[in-house]
């Protein structure tokens, strides 16, 4: 596609077994609003989020204040993004070296506050974790004859309207008063007072998570926020015990009760008692601050503790956070828990984790390379084909993987060998769309024969001797 494709008005005809118009046959589901009012619709109404816009306030608070939130962000990015090349093919050679040339110039000075291609990846990576999607927009030159800069978007503030030429929902960016000034000086289309629209030929919006049709991304972690919500309170209890209690606990003094004089009133003998009661205490908070107690063996001290009574609160807490866990699509190991400690349960937790993250590698790689293609139109190379290729995530047993991929070579040359599968077929079911040098047949290869190990010597004067036979005598 052309640089300023998007911005021609063609008709695309196809030819079937019966005749077709051009645009969508079927409806959405979710718009009966705008199927009523399509007027009103498309001229105010954006299209609304099925929950409600402030949500994505919330959970961005949530990543950067909440424990276990953020570290589920955090192990998103990680894993989301363990690195990767950008590959360029070209027929011709010199174009391919060419564009690699522009790209690594490119790449010292494209956002290099943030690590340039690699900063940009995790920014939207983070991005998905948070929302459920992640935006921004490539910045060309007034000429045209270069992409400057990448800027990230929130995705919070982006709203969606009806095109009715494009029959799709059109991105807009929300912004405030003095900004839509702006916008009209430069002959930007305004919606609703306070929306801008967008290019989408440099903003580009993936949306990680989406219901249906609805073009707007859903936060992947929202049904965490119940059970987080919880956790705050138990917290908050928890800070309130431990600021009166103490972290050790309560010390409890026990003396001898005061005798009633003779001729003494109850309300005078309370009263005497009181104020001894609190003589002492203060007394006793003195001794402590300075380290020990002093008292007569009438008395009797000893400390309350806390996490002695706390087994019932643990249980409650566990429980809840476990369920915080599950919201945040994640396991209580991977969030450096240890309800359980085998090494199988930590791998089948580590693939799990991997296996979540594909939505957020993909939406990354498809604004990246949305950007290095824009890079080839403004710059006039023409390469033919750019790939963003995500180095693989290490496994937990990289001798047992690489195993079970032997064997899976082995058992799929031997269906190529019997003519079940071909050449193409073994190659894709590797990852590999094309082979390099087409062949009818696997090549055979003699098997490599392991040494002939034999006992080892030492140099010790006993002559002939094995390790074994020295150690033995």
């Amino acid at each position: 596609m052309g640089f300023f494709d998007r911005f021609r008005k063609e008709k695309v005809i196809t030819y079937a077994s019966s005749p077709i118009e051009g645009g969508r046959v079927s409806v959405d589901e979710d718009l009966s609003v705008g199927q009523i009012f399509t007027y009103l619709t498309n001229m105010y109404g954006s299209m609304a989020l099925s929950l409600p816009f402030e949500l994505y306030d919330y959970v961005e608070l949530m990543a950067i204040y909440n424990a276990d939130f953020s570290q589920a962000v955090d192990n998103v990015k990680n894993l989301a993004n363990p690195g990767f090349n950008i590959l360029v093919n070209s027929k011709d050679d010199n174009k391919a070296a060419e564009y690699r040339r522009l790209l690594t110039l490119k790449e010292r000075t494209l956002k290099p506050k943030f690590g340039g291609f690699h900063g940009i990846a995790n920014g939207l990576v983070k991005q998905g974790a948070v929302y459920g999607a992640m935006c921004g927009e490539w910045i060309a030159n007034a000429d045209l004859t270069d992409i400057v800069d990448f800027v990230f978007l929130n995705p919070k503030n982006i709203r969606f309207f009806w095109d009715k030429e494009e029959q799709d929902w059109h991105p807009y960016q929300k912004v405030n008063m003095m900004q839509i000034d702006m916008a009209k000086k430069r002959g930007q289309e305004i919606r609703n007072l306070d929306c801008i629209r967008l290019n989408t030929t440099t903003f580009l919006y993936y949306n990680a998570f989406a219901i249906n049709n609805n073009p707007y991304g859903i936060p992947p972690f929202i049904s965490a926020l119940e059970p987080l919500g919880i956790q705050r309170q138990l917290i908050n209890n928890l800070k309130s015990i431990t600021k009166k209690m103490g972290m050790l606990g309560i010390l409890e003094v026990v003396i001898e009760k005061l005798p009633m004089e003779a001729e003494e009133t109850f309300n005078q003998y309370l009263e005497r008692c009181q104020k001894f009661l609190q003589n002492y205490q203060g007394l006793i908070q003195n001794m402590v601050n300075e380290g020990g107690i002093v008292h007569f063996d009438d008395s009797e001290v000893k400390m309350i503790s806390i996490a002695e009574k706390a087994e019932g609160a643990e249980k409650l807490f566990t429980l809840n956070e476990e369920q915080a866990f599950s919201g945040l699509h994640t396991l209580p190991s991977v969030q450096g828990r240890s309800y359980s400690t085998t090494e199988t349960y930590a791998n089948v937790s580590y693939e799990i984790l991997l296996r979540s993250i594909g939505d957020f590698t993909m939406g990354a790689k498809y604004i990246i390379e949305q950007g290095c293609w824009l890079m080839d139109r403004v710059w006039g190379v023409g390469v033919d084909e750019i790939t963003l290729d995500f180095v693989e995530n290490k496994a937990v047993n990289q001798l047992q993987k690489a195993q079970a991929e032997a064997i899976s070579i082995n058992n799929d040359l031997a269906l190529w060998r019997n003519k079940i599968l071909n050449q193409t077929n073994v190659a894709q079911r590797h990852g590999i769309d094309v082979p390099v040098e087409p062949l009818d047949a696997p090549i055979e290869s003699k098997p490599t024969q392991s040494p002939n190990l034999q006992p080892q010597t030492i140099p010790t004067g006993t002559e002939g001797k094995t390790i074994k036979e020295e150690v033995n005598g």
